[in-house]
């Protein structure tokens, strides 16, 4: 399905890449102002209507999720799941990404780069922060700095 989705992209762009068309990286105030099979989203860019609303999320502007529109460019920067938990009271800060916290529900889903390092810090709230388990930060200490190459599980426990 993708490839025949790839052959249909280049076959109607005639080879060529437009970023009008990307997800994520146009800003909109109304649907006139987005391609072709784009909606304005909640976040004011334009995006398929499966991503619409989830552009300012993964850091928009610069790349959209790697499961985006087919007119992306083969050299394109691939996106990969940070997948972080929090267990009991406490937040985790991802540099540059955005903060997990328990209070509201401490199971976040990130897409970020693949290959591009990531420091992710463990922020009080109540009780002090105990440890990393499972995934690259097990064993850790507080902060933990990762490189993803592939979708990522962590999970920062605090004490209770």
């Amino acid at each position: 399905m993708a490839l025949l989705k790839w052959t249909l992209a280049l076959a109607l762009l005639g080879g060529c890449y437009s970023p009008q068309v990307r997800d994520c990286t146009v800003t909109c105030t109304g649907v006139s102002e987005c391609a072709a099979g784009q909606v304005c989203g909640d976040d004011h860019f334009c995006a398929a209507p499966e991503v619409a609303g989830t552009c300012e999320a993964i850091d928009a502007g610069t790349t959209p999720p790697d499961d985006a529109r087919v007119d992306a460019p083969p050299d394109a920067l691939v996106r990969v799941t940070l997948h972080v938990h929090v267990q009991e009271k406490g937040k985790v800060a991802v540099t540059g990404v955005g903060i997990c916290d328990q209070a509201t529900g401490g199971d976040c889903m990130y897409l970020v780069l693949r290959g591009a390092p990531l420091e992710l810090t463990p922020i009080q709230v109540d009780k002090p922060f105990e440890k990393w388990t499972g995934g690259p930060c097990d064993g850790e200490p507080a902060t933990c700095s990762i490189t993803p190459t592939g979708n990522v599980d962590v999970t920062a426990r605090f004490l209770h």
